[in-house]
C-alpha cells in the first residue's frame, strides 16, 4: 500500500510540473494541414480555441472540404461563447495559397474576425475544378463551423447544349433547381435536358413537383439545334400546381432534336413521351366520351317515350288475350 501511495504521489507531482507546459483546454479537432478534419456536406462541428501557454501562441483548428467542379459551397463560422477572445477565419486552396476572389462566382472577404457572441462569418464560392479547401480557424473562443454544399452538377452546372442531360423516352428523371440570394452572393440554378424524336412521333413533356417544395418552376421546350430561339412551348408551375405538360406536334414528318430548360426553385420529376398520341391521352378520351354522351342523350330522351308506349301496348295486348273467354266446341252425338 505504501508503494502504491508513493506512485500516486509521484504521478500528481509530475502532473503539477507538466500543467504549465500543456494547453489550457481543448485544441481539437486539430491544428495541422497535413491531418485536417474532413468536414462533410451539411455537417456542423463545434470547437474550442485556447491560448497555448507553452508557446505563447493561439490555438488553431483546421478543416478540409472536398468539392467538385461547379459545386456551390457555403462556409459559415459562428462565435458561440461570450468571452473576450477573438476568432479569425482563413480559407486556403489546394496549393495552400489564400483563397481569393478570382474564381468563377468567387467571393472573398479579408476582414474575417469574430469578436461578439453570435457573430457569423460566411464565405461562398463555386469551384472551377475538382479540388479541396482548407478552413483555418485561429484565436481564442468557442465556435461552430458548417459546410453547406449545393450540387450544381445535378443534373448539370452549365445551362448550355453541350452539358445537357440525355432524356430517355418514358424514363423519369428526378432533379432540383434552386435560387440563392444574399448580401454577398447571387446564384440561380437551372437544368437542361435533350431528346431526339423520330420522324412520325409527337412529343409530350410532363414535369411533376416532388416533395414539399413550393417554389415556382418554369419549363421551356426548344425545337431544333439552338436554345436561343425556336421556343415551341412554355409553362410555369406555381405553388398550387402539382404538374405541368408541354407538347409539340411533328407536322413535317422529320426527326427533330428538342431541348428542355427547367428554371426556378424546387424538386421535380420530368418525363418525356416521344410516342405521344393525343388521342390516347386520358383527358382527351374522357372528353370524347362526354361529347358522345351529350350527343346521344337527346336521342335517348326522345326514344324513351316511344319505348314506354311500345311496352304498354305489348302489356295491354297480352292482358286482353288472357281475359278473352275460350270458345266451347259444339256437342256432336256419336252414331252407333
Amino acid at each position: 500500500m505504501r508503494r502504491i501511495g508513493k506512485l500516486l504521489a509521484a504521478f500528481f507531482v509530475l502532473m503539477m510540473i507538466a500543467v504549465p507546459f500543456m494547453s489550457s483546454g481543448e485544441v481539437e479537432p486539430n491544428d495541422s494541414m497535413d491531418f485536417p478534419q474532413v468536414l462533410d456536406n451539411n455537417e456542423t462541428v463545434s470547437g474550442e480555441l485556447n491560448l497555448n501557454w507553452s508557446q505563447g501562441e493561439d490555438d488553431r483548428d483546421i478543416f478540409k472540404i472536398d468539392i467538385e467542379k461547379g459545386d456551390l459551397s457555403f462556409i459559415r463560422v459562428k462565435k458561440t461563447d461570450t468571452g473576450s477572445g477573438t476568432i479569425d477565419i482563413d480559407i486556403y486552396d489546394e496549393d495552400r495559397e489564400l483563397y481569393g476572389g478570382n474564381y468563377y462566382y468567387g467571393y472573398y472577404d479579408s476582414d474575417s474576425t469574430l469578436s461578439i457572441a453570435g457573430q457569423t462569418y460566411t464565405r461562398s464560392f463555386i469551384a472551377e475544378k475538382d479540388t479541396f479547401y482548407f478552413i483555418v480557424i485561429s484565436g481564442r473562443g468557442e465556435y461552430e463551423i458548417t459546410h453547406e454544399g449545393f450540387d450544381v452538377n445535378d443534373p448539370n452546372d452549365d445551362d448550355v447544349l453541350g452539358d445537357s442531360i440525355e432524356l430517355g423516352d418514358e424514363e423519369p428523371y428526378e432533379g432540383k433547381v434552386f435560387r440563392i440570394s444574399s448580401d454577398e452572393f447571387e446564384y440561380e440554378d437551372s437544368d437542361m435536358f435533350h431528346i431526339v424524336v423520330d420522324s412520325r412521333d409527337d412529343l409530350r413533356i410532363k414535369c411533376e413537383r416532388e416533395g414539399w417544395s413550393t417554389g415556382t418552376l418554369t419549363v421551356k421546350l426548344f425545337k431544333g439545334g439552338s436554345s436561343e430561339g425556336d421556343l415551341v412551348d412554355e409553362a410555369t408551375m406555381d405553388s398550387g400546381d402539382d404538374h405541368i405538360v408541354l407538347e409539340d406536334t411533328n407536322d413535317d414528318y422529320v426527326a427533330h432534336s428538342y431541348y428542355i430548360l427547367i428554371e426556378g426553385e424546387g424538386n421535380y420529376t420530368i418525363t418525356a413521351d416521344s410516342n405521344y398520341n393525343p388521342f390516347s391521352n386520358t383527358e382527351v378520351t374522357i372528353l370524347l366520351i362526354m361529347m358522345l354522351s351529350m350527343f346521344c342523350l337527346p336521342i335517348a330522351m326522345m326514344l324513351i317515350p316511344v319505348v314506354i308506349i311500345v311496352i304498354v301496348i305489348i302489356v295491354i295486348v297480352r292482358s286482353q288475350k288472357k281475359n278473352k273467354p275460350e270458345k266451347k266446341k259444339p256437342y256432336r252425338r256419336k252414331v252407333k
